[in-house]
């Protein structure tokens, strides 16, 4: 009985979505997902979209800019090191940044 005990809760601590991950990319944001929360540099974002996997991570989150409602889409891979950041704003045309992410 002990034993069916220890498995299970070992198999619950393992399937549990809390996580801690943190990397810094070449144009300077250091990022934090914990709890399926989005940081960066410090400071939390209201994402809409948030996957988080072994070897990669990936995010959208929106904020009320001086013209208008923006969306940052990033994803990192951390195989390979390479990631990207596009930024869009209605009325605008998208900007995007290619470059490379490590874990912290």
């Amino acid at each position: 009985m002990k034993k069916l005990l220890m498995i299970l809760v070992m198999g619950l601590l393992l399937s549990s979505n809390a996580y801690a991950l943190s990397y810094v990319c070449d144009w300077g944001e250091v990022y934090e997902i914990k709890n399926n929360k989005v940081y960066v540099d410090g400071k939390l974002k209201d994402h809409t979209y948030l996957k988080v996997k072994s070897n990669t991570v990936e995010f959208k989150y929106s904020f009320k800019g001086t013209f208008g409602k923006a969306t940052i889409h990033h994803k990192a891979n951390f195989d390979t090191g390479k990631a990207f950041r596009v930024f869009s704003m209605p009325g605008v045309q998208n900007q995007s940044t290619i470059g490379k992410c490590e874990k912290v």
